[in-house]
């Protein structure tokens, strides 16, 4: 009899175990990887960010406008391994414009080593100090929180990448001298 009750009741708690924990921890859980990952930042705070590292990575050339070139792998697929873009800023009725551009690519089916590119997309914005106002963008909003995150992290990534080239550079300057 007791044993029959105590299995009864053990089969209640994980019937209602499996209904609660999820409900209770799927908050707290979802929260703490927003924070940890960085999600949970504006569109705005996040493109203010890589305005900021396009900017210190600076240009070659002496122009009116800054334009810097990165491939990134933003899908992680490694079918079409690795995206190009293109970050443009210039000055448009005496505001600074920057425009993010990302061209995906696609294998062709003769040669998987060879890509074309499948698709296009941009996001343009106006920075006005302190303030960023997106201006257009082919992303939905969902869409683009998660991809601001990588672009800003893969930018990040290749201009660690800069900075130990440079590195070596003046390393192998210094050596011969």
């Amino acid at each position: 009899m007791y044993r029959k009750r105590f299995l009864e009741n053990i089969f209640k708690g994980i019937i209602v175990g499996f209904i609660l924990v999820p409900i209770c921890a799927e908050s707290t859980i979802w929260k703490t990887y927003e924070r940890i990952s960085g999600i949970e930042k504006n569109p705005a705070e996040v493109l203010k960010e890589i305005y900021k590292e396009v900017k210190e990575l600076g240009d070659s050339n002496d122009k009116e406008f800054l334009k810097r070139e990165f491939f990134l792998d933003l899908d992680h697929c490694p079918a079409n391994r690795e995206e190009h873009l293109v970050v443009l800023i210039h000055t448009a009725d005496d505001r600074k414009k920057m425009i993010v551009q990302v061209t995906y690519f696609e294998p062709t089916r003769k040669d998987s080593l060879i890509n074309i590119a499948k698709d296009t997309m941009s996001i343009s914005c106006f920075i006005e100090e302190d303030k960023i106002k997106i201006e257009k963008s082919d992303y939905k909003d969902n869409e683009i929180k998660y991809l601001l995150k990588e672009i800003l992290q893969g930018i990040r990534e290749e201009k660690k990448l800069l900075k130990l080239i440079e590195q070596k550079k003046l390393f192998t300057l210094d050596y011969r001298l």
